[in-house]
């Protein structure tokens, strides 16, 4: 995804179902984005015409499910930057916790107006702040508040793996550290995009 943003095209309907995972045992894993109809490309949001390949991109995004944000159905010109980096958090959500995001689009607008984002810690006992974090602000309902790329929400994935390889002996003490850093960064960074 970061190569693609690089490149300024984004996927805006990402969700498990476009992710393969090639040599399964290999390492590092071969992993594959599918299902690009429904992104484009960061300069060509103003000039898209209503044709066959623009009603693909809704059945993709009606697939998308829980791994799509609210205001991609409201909002057709939903900046894909910040409907990327929600996939990812969703997906994350997923795969930390065996359990998808949400149930229906109704569950997710309710969970995500509770807890300011997904919240991890509720299908998760145990869950790390740095991880709390990282899933919460990159679901976070409103697109100026989420982290501000796949770039970005990389760096907080380090810090996530930072706090679940610590030895037991370092968790606490280091964890605080960790997470205070980490909510500093992200109140410097919601203050800024403002």
């Amino acid at each position: 995804m970061r190569f693609a943003h690089d490149q300024r095209l984004h996927h805006r309907a990402l969700s498990p179902r476009c992710i393969r995972v090639h040599e399964p045992g290999a390492h590092p894993q071969r992993i594959k984005i599918g299902h690009w109809a429904s992104a484009e490309r960061a300069m060509d949001r103003d000039g898209r015409n209503a044709d066959l390949s623009s009603h693909l991109s809704v059945l993709v995004r009606e697939d998308a499910g829980p791994y799509l944000a609210l205001e991609a159905h409201t909002d057709p010109h939903a900046d894909g930057v910040a409907l990327d980096v929600f996939a990812l958090g969703a997906i994350a959500f997923l795969l930390f916790t065996g359990q998808p995001p949400a149930a229906s689009d109704l569950d997710l607008q309710d969970r995500l107006a509770r807890g300011q984002g997904l919240r991890v810690s509720d299908a998760l006992n145990g869950a790390g702040q740095a991880l709390q974090d990282l899933i919460q602000y990159a679901t976070h309902p409103d697109p100026t508040a989420r982290l501000a790329s796949v770039a970005e929400f990389l760096e907080y994935l380090d810090l996530v793996e930072e706090e679940l390889t610590r030895p037991d002996n370092q968790r606490l003490r280091g964890c605080e550290k960790t997470s205070g850093q980490m909510r500093n960064e992200l109140a410097f960074v919601m203050l800024t995009k403002r």
